[in-house]
């Protein structure tokens, strides 16, 4: 759930996580969710129809289980042609789970492919 986005500069999302996305043994949410809302809200910043990641260095720094909420932070930190760098922060409870740097692309429709 995006929460609030400043295009170009910054923006917040809520991931409130479930059964399905844990480890069924011990409860633990799968790396790919967490992932998954990091590089969405990174996206989410770039005003442009088709922006791809390109990059990401990720650091998980604790497990987040079942039922926990997770809070994330972007703020783009370098804007340079069409590529953008992101910064990302997740948090429950106020601790830091995950940070993550990526680095997304603006492409144009049509544009060459390789």
């Amino acid at each position: 759930q995006l929460l609030d986005v400043e295009l170009g500069k910054q923006g917040s999302s809520l991931l409130e996580t479930t059964e399905d996305m844990g480890f069924s043994k011990t409860k633990v949410i799968r790396g790919h969710h967490i992932f998954a809302q990091a590089n969405s809200l990174a996206v989410a910043l770039v005003d442009h129809p088709i922006v791809l990641t390109v990059k990401a260095e990720v650091h998980f720094r604790r497990p987040v289980y079942v039922g926990e909420r997770i809070f994330s932070q972007a703020k783009v930190s370098t804007v340079q042609g069409n590529r953008v760098d992101v910064d990302v922060v997740s948090k429950v409870a106020g601790k830091e789970v995950f940070r993550g740097a990526f680095r997304v692309v603006r492409v144009e429709p049509g544009g060459p492919r390789e």
